[in-house]
């Protein structure tokens, strides 16, 4: 006699199937569970899950934000179910629990830890693949930069190159001064400001405007060209990670680094993703 059969002969026809359904109320609160921590962890890291990626049928700016809002959106709405769906189980387990220690007796102690066991069991499964699901999605995120930091000099203490290309000490030296630094130009553009000058003096009565062209020329020849914050080496670095098309630099979640990643483990790792504002391309930044 197995213990399906032994259940139901000792408490009665159907005591098994409740047996089961419970335990089956058990495992789906686990992956509830584990569904609602792995969505709220998305969501508090801006990061957005393949299954819930929305496509557009057209390609612009403005049609990504509104699907990476609906996307954000649609994420909201799972963990509100996920939540609602564990509070109704957790209800139900209790209620299933004190029904079934009345019906079976002292042997229910046993059988309920049996199921406890699966549970547990379950969700360390469901959490180890949601953990690499995760990693998956932000792989820079989970990676301990203090301890490849530590490994570092003082020098490049500030750069973590996790790609295949071998830095220079003067593109070390760059990047170490981190993405928001700005790189002082090389000379006035006067063209920027005569034409915001024109656009002020076509406002103005001819006279008026024409003085206003004169004394605004000379003092656009006696701005100083600005002194340089780069040397020159440090310039030409600037140049070539700019046009290097082989990496991707991007900064870093943890220790204020800056992380230099080959552009195909880029695209590999990220380029399904809608939430590319904390990544910076060094173009635009230097």
């Amino acid at each position: 006699m197995n213990f399906k059969q032994r259940i139901d002969s000792r408490y009665g026809p159907g005591v098994s199937n409740q047996l089961s359904e419970f335990e089956q109320m058990h495992l789906k609160l686990a992956r509830h569970t584990n569904h609602l921590t792995f969505l709220t962890k998305c969501k508090n890291e801006n990061l957005i899950p393949t299954g819930f990626i929305l496509k557009s049928p057209f390609s612009s700016f403005k049609a990504s934000k509104i699907m990476s809002a609906a996307s954000k959106s649609l994420i909201i709405e799972r963990i509100d179910h996920h939540r609602k769906e564990k509070r109704i189980l957790k209800a139900s387990i209790e209620n299933k629990k004190c029904e079934l220690a009345e019906l079976i007796g002292s042997e229910f102690q046993n059988i309920f830890q049996s199921i406890q066991n699966r549970f547990d069991k379950e969700t360390e499964s469901i959490k180890l693949k949601q953990k690499e699901k995760f990693a998956r999605l932000n792989p820079i995120k989970t990676i301990d930069l203090s301890e490849k930091v530590n490994q570092t000099n003082d020098a490049n203490k500030n750069v973590v190159n996790l790609s295949s290309r071998n830095l220079t000490p003067c593109e070390i030296s760059v990047l170490n001064k981190g993405l928001n630094f700005s790189v002082v130009p090389k000379s006035v553009k006067a063209l920027d400001f005569v034409t915001g000058i024109e656009s002020a003096v076509s406002q103005l009565p001819e006279d008026q405007g024409d003085r206003f062209r004169s004394e605004a020329s000379l003092l656009l020849n006696k701005i100083p060209v600005p002194k340089p914050n780069l040397s020159k080496e440090e310039n030409q670095a600037v140049s070539i990670l700019g046009k290097d098309d082989a990496i991707k630099i991007l900064p870093a979640d943890k220790g204020n680094a800056t992380v230099v990643l080959d552009a195909v483990t880029y695209k590999e790792k990220y380029w399904k993703r809608y939430e590319l504002a904390n990544t910076l391309n060094l173009n635009s930044k230097f």
